[in-house]
This record gives structure tokens, C-alpha cells and sequence, in this order.
């Protein structure tokens, strides 16, 4: 197969960028046109400083290493490992907050969302769904993946015990899930957390890694949001760049 040429001259797709053509494409679009210009919010910063929190005491593993402890079939977590694999020829990679693989299985993929929004976005989905493709392409059994998407409070995130309370919840809703059958479950209603877990699909995913992908390899024009709110404070908005704004940048 011939390695399709990428916009910008790009080697490889991360995961959480597929996943933005869905909240704005145009706006990936222009980051990438241009790079000078940043893009910022507090839940941004708040999202990277949790994540490290979270990802701070686990052991950091050479591929060679998670290769053999997959190999084992013992019962293994992972945070933030990486995972690559092709789409169409486009290299993606990705950092999973949270992998459980049991002999070769994965059961479990969930990430950690910081946002006062309570509500899951199709982003939010498809990153999941994208690390599921990922784990299947690296020769893992994904037939039982749960996917889970955690979001946590900003205000309130740093009240409690992330990973213990999650983790807690979480195999709880699996436990459940797996008992009754169910399509999906979502978390307790709680100020801390929201969210919910689905079952991973194969097939959806490789149908939106093929809408994302016709964008990189140019066979179609970047998408703009339809969402006025977004535009608002969007800073290619303020910056004069997006001539597909719905309304006036916002002025602080």
C-alpha cells in the first residue's frame, strides 16, 4: 500500500486531534495553518495538571515490557501507555488513561474528563472508540471492551480521591453491565462524577476513523461547527481567521 500523503506533511495523527474534528474541525484546521496562535481555557489546564496527578505513580513501560506482561495473560492496568496502529496508512497514537487486559483481552479503556459540562460529547465517544481500534490493531482481543468516559468537577476534583473513587465506581457499573446485558450504564448522579460506560463497536469506529481520515488525506474540506457557542471564544474568531463564525468573538 502506498503511504497516502497527510496535511502538513504530518507523521502521524494523535488521538485526542481525531477527536476534536468533531467539536470543530475548522479549528483543527487553522491550528495546524496556525501554530502561533494558542489555544487556552482554565478546564484545559485543569484537564493536563489531573492527568498528571493520575498518571504520577505509574511505572513507565518499555514496549518490550508491555508486550511480555500482555504475553503472560496475567490481569494487568496500564496508565497512559501508548498505543499505535494504521488507518488507511495513517499512522495514530494514542494514550489511554486507563487499560485493564486479562490474557490477551482488554476489558476495560477509561478516560478522565475535567469539565463543569455534564454531558458526554461525541468527541469524548469517539476517543474511546479510537483507543479501542488502536488496542485491536496491537493484536488484543477487544470482543468484551467496555469503554468508560469519567467526568470529573473541576471545582470539586480535588475533594476526593480520583483514582480510588473511580475505580471503585467504575467496576461496579462493568460488574453490572456484564451481568444484566446492558447496552450502557451511566455513573451515579454525583456532583464529583458523571459519565458512563458502552460497549466498544469495531465497526463504529472504523466508520468514523474513515470520516476523520478523508479530511487528512484531502479527499474533503475541513467541517465548521454548528454550534454558535463555540465560535464565541474561539481564538481564530478573535484573531480574524475563521470566516465560517456564527457570531462575534467574545471580548473579555
Amino acid at each position: 500500500m502506498v503511504k497516502p500523503r497527510i496535511r502538513f506533511d504530518l507523521d502521524l495523527l494523535p488521538v485526542s486531534v481525531i477527536a476534536n474534528q468533531w467539536y470543530c474541525e475548522k479549528a483543527i484546521d487553522l491550528h495546524y495553518r496556525h501554530p502561533k496562535i494558542d489555544f487556552f481555557s482554565p478546564e484545559l489546564a485543569l484537564g493536563t495538571a489531573e492527568h498528571e496527578l493520575l498518571s504520577s505513580e505509574a511505572k513507565l513501560l518499555t514496549e518490550p515490557e508491555m508486550k511480555k506482561l500482555i504475553k503472560s495473560g496475567k490481569a494487568i492496568s496500564l496508565r497512559e501507555v501508548p498505543f499505535e496502529g494504521t488507518f488507511r496508512g495513517v499512522k495514530i497514537k494514542g494514550y489511554p488513561d486507563y487499560v485493564e487486559i486479562e490474557g490477551g483481552n482488554v476489558l476495560l479503556v477509561l478516560d478522565y474528563k475535567f469539565s463543569k459540562h455534564r454531558r458526554v460529547f461525541p468527541s469524548q465517544r469517539i476517543q474511546v472508540d479510537t483507543y479501542g481500534y488502536l488496542l485491536h490493531r496491537n493484536k488484543l482481543n477487544t470482543k468484551n471492551l467496555i469503554c468508560g468516559i469519567a467526568i470529573i468537577s473541576p471545582e470539586l476534583s480535588s475533594q476526593f480521591d480520583i483514582r480510588e473513587d473511580i475505580t471503585v465506581q467504575t467496576y461496579a457499573l462493568v460488574s453490572e453491565m456484564r451481568r444484566k446485558k446492558l447496552d450502557k450504564v451511566n455513573y451515579p448522579k454525583s456532583p464529583e462524577l458523571f459519565g458512563g460506560l458502552m460497549w466498544f463497536s469495531l465497526s463504529r469506529a472504523e466508520r468514523n476513523l474513515n470520516w476523520a481520515i478523508d479530511y487528512w488525506t484531502s479527499k474533503r474540506r475541513p467541517v465548521p461547527t454548528t454550534k454558535a457557542q463555540k465560535c464565541g471564544g474561539c481564538s481564530f474568531n478573535s484573531a480574524g481567521l475563521c470566516r465560517f463564525a456564527l457570531v462575534a468573538a467574545e471580548t473579555y
